[in-house]
């Protein structure tokens, strides 16, 4: 289901976004709308003066739609702002903290390999105990 935005009068599917600009509560936004709303709010309020209209406009206690926290919320990331050394350096810290797991990881293979091992040694000598006595 399609939902409008508040701003633009896009369609855009999901529950959309909310920015919080001179006590006016805007909801719901598409993307675009929320990136500006983010980024230079005074240019919202210039270009959108008719949401900051306060006979038309509902404050921030009482414009949230109801059962906000019942909506199924999906998020689709489709792009991450974050500079080249941060993040080379956040892949380096995901590689250092997956030692311990590799660690524990290969430390239960090899016991269970020499678990394995062990049962099938003893199973094939008493085979062969068996068969030549």
């Amino acid at each position: 289901m399609a939902t409008d935005c508040l701003m633009c009068g896009k369609a855009f599917n999901g529950t959309g976004s909310s920015a919080h600009i001179a006590d006016v509560l805007l909801f719901p936004l598409c993307c675009d709308c929320h990136v500006q709303s983010d980024q230079d709010p005074q240019s919202v309020l210039r270009k959108y003066p008719r949401l900051f209209d306060k006979r038309r406009s509902t404050t921030i206690s009482t414009s949230m739609p109801t059962f906000v926290s019942d909506t199924p919320r999906h998020v689709i990331v489709t792009d991450v702002h974050m500079p080249f050394g941060s993040m080379v350096t956040l892949m380096v810290k995901w590689a250092l903290a997956s030692i311990p797991a590799m660690l524990m990881l290969a430390i239960t293979g090899c016991l269970a390999w020499w678990l394995t091992l062990a049962v099938l040694s003893g199973t094939f000598s008493g085979i062969v105990k068996t068969i030549f006595q």
